[in-house]
C-alpha cells in the first residue's frame, strides 16, 4: 500500500514536471526541471536503498543478540549441572 502510495506521488510530480516543460521556451529552467525530476527519481532509490540496509543491519543485531542469549542460557545450565554432578 505504501509502496502504490509513492508510486502515485510520482506520477504526479511526472504529470505536473512534463506540463511545466510544454510551457517553458527558456533552456536554462528546461534544464532545472528536468535536474528536478532526476534527483526525485535518484533521491526515492537512495531512500530505498538506505532503509534496507538499516534493516539489514538490524536483523543481523537481533540475530547476534538471539544467538547470545541461546549460548547464555546453554553455558548456564552446564554450568549448573557441572555444580549438582560435583
Amino acid at each position: 500500500m505504501m509502496e502504490r502510495n509513492l508510486n502515485l506521488g510520482y506520477s504526479k510530480l511526472k504529470h505536473i514536471i512534463s506540463i511545466k516543460y510544454k510551457s517553458i521556451n527558456n533552456e536554462g529552467s528546461f534544464n532545472q526541471l528536468r535536474w528536478n525530476a532526476n534527483n526525485f527519481v535518484r533521491r526515492r532509490q537512495d531512500n530505498k536503498y538506505l532503509l534496507s540496509i538499516k534493516k539489514q543491519k538490524n536483523e543481523m543485531k537481533e540475530s547476534k543478540s538471539r544467538k547470545q542469549r541461546n549460548s547464555a542460557t546453554n553455558n548456564s545450565s552446564s554450568k549448573i549441572k557441572e555444580i549438582i554432578k560435583s
